[in-house]
């Protein structure tokens, strides 16, 4: 899964679904975050900090949310959102993924991620990549 199949996915979902201007906002908002954040597995962002960079309201960011994961674009428990790919939102799983959207080259040949890699890739969305949030 890559950042242009995520954008995809969502154009075609949005011909089914007719996805509002704030629905729209927010999915591509949570993309930039994603992005930004270096593609963790899920994200614990704040609805303050949602309308904060999406430039949208609390009461829209919840009904939005609401139908992005009707969707199936994204998974949301709490605070913790999580960007659907095509492949997880078809096993309709009732739990959070820890698996990343994305993986290395040397990820995607060998099948898994190291354990000192997931280490280190916790230990940069801790520390080095803090987007200010």
């Amino acid at each position: 899964m890559n950042y242009l199949h995520l954008i995809n996915r969502f154009w075609q979902l949005h011909e089914q679904h007719g996805f509002s201007a704030c629905q729209c906002t927010l999915y591509f908002c949570l993309l930039h975050l994603a992005n930004r954040m270096r593609w963790p597995a899920c994200m614990s962002l704040s609805e303050e900090k949602l309308a904060l960079h999406s430039g949208l309201s609390r009461n829209t960011i919840r009904s939005s949310c609401s139908k992005l994961c009707a969707a199936g674009l994204i998974e949301k428990r709490g605070s913790v959102y999580q960007l659907l790919s095509a492949e997880s939102s078809s096993k309709n799983s009732s739990k959070l993924s820890n698996t990343p959207i994305y993986k290395t080259k040397n990820e995607k040949q060998n099948g898994s991620i190291p354990s000192s890699k997931l280490q280190e890739r916790l230990a940069l969305v801790g520390s080095r990549y803090d987007t200010g949030f």
